[in-house]
């Protein structure tokens, strides 16, 4: 009988080899980096709810400033008192007048500041509180000289937020939304749909808050993106890199890295309720090429960078990620 060496005996009494380790697996590709995580909230959009939220805390533990110091009066406005436009959106009559605002505005403006970049969403936003504003102050003016009854004082974030849908409507290209899964409407008068929602919800709302703000995203979706975007977007290049920039937590920067996804015919419908449903957690894929809030420049600017992230990939071996018609 054969001596076994090395290995065991096959039926054939010869020694059979032993068989070899499994092969360690593969190293990880180090060419190519992880992909950073999406910051979940955005810094500006932060900012303001935590703004809103320290307001109306510090407001009713120390009961300064006054309510009536801070709203949007519009007979205030028109003496001359400009301030209560900016502080106006800032505050809030009760805990759930805040909770629902900040439900609205943190995915919508999360969703759009991703897209278009911290310092453009602030621009739009300052722009729709101002306009805003001033449209429901001179408005509200108005049916007081023809009423004698002086207009409500208004105070909230939600004249922004339907401002922001009536800027997103514009920049989406979508020629009609679901009124939340029950029937359509075109894409330009879902913002007014909301707002009588909103208003059927919540008489005591005010109306003329929420109808300036929609009529200032429309005016800015329509003359203002093309006639203030150039400038403000080389303004936003700038101060990208400033110091500010590179402190502040979750900058987004401009430069069209999320402004131009995976796009589709422009007959297409929405699929859902706008950004809402996208922030929320719905897809912000299924809409078409989707152009900044500033207009002009960007579609350039995202090509620009499609084509560098083209060949950087090509220098690694990898496939393009993010580039037109993918």
């Amino acid at each position: 009988m054969p001596r076994r060496r090395g290995g065991r005996l096959d039926p054939g009494g010869e020694p059979r080899a032993a068989r070899p380790p499994p092969a360690p697996p593969p190293p990880p590709n180090s060419a190519t980096p992880p992909r950073p995580c999406r910051p979940q909230v955005p810094f500006l959009t932060a900012a303001v709810a935590v703004g809103c939220v320290v307001g109306y805390l510090a407001q009713g533990a120390t009961g300064w400033p006054p309510l009536g110091a801070v709203c949007l009066s519009p007979a205030r406005v028109a003496r001359g008192q400009l301030w209560r436009l900016a502080t106006a959106p800032l505050s809030h009559l009760g805990p759930v007048h805040l909770l629902a605002n900040l439900l609205a505005f943190v995915p919508l403006a999360g969703h759009l500041e991703r897209r278009a970049g911290t310092l453009e969403l602030l621009a739009v936003a300052a722009y729709l509180a101002a306009a805003g504003g001033a449209a429901h102050s001179a408005v509200g003016v108005a049916a007081a000289a023809v009423t004698g009854r002086p207009a409500p004082c208004a105070a909230g974030l939600s004249g922004v937020v339907l401002g922001l849908v009536a800027v997103e409507a514009h920049a989406s290209g979508f020629p009609s939304r679901s009124f939340f899964g029950l029937f359509d409407v075109p894409a330009k008068a879902y913002p007014y749909a909301l707002a009588a929602a909103f208003q059927l919800l919540l008489p005591r709302a005010s109306l003329l808050g929420h109808l300036g703000g929609v009529a200032a995203g429309h005016l800015w979706g329509a003359a203002g993106a093309g006639l203030a975007g150039p400038a403000l977007r080389r303004a936003a290049g700038r101060a990208d890199g400033s110091w500010l920039a590179r402190a502040a937590p979750n900058w987004v920067p401009a430069g069209g890295r999320e402004l131009l996804p995976t796009a589709r015919p422009a007959a297409a419908r929405g699929g859902g309720d706008g950004a809402f449903r996208a922030a929320l957690g719905g897809g912000s894929g299924d809409g078409p090429a989707r152009e900044p809030l500033l207009g002009p420049g960007a579609r350039e600017a995202a090509a620009e960078a499609a084509e560098r992230r083209a060949t950087e990939a090509a220098g690694r071996g990898a496939p393009a990620r993010g580039g037109p018609g993918n």
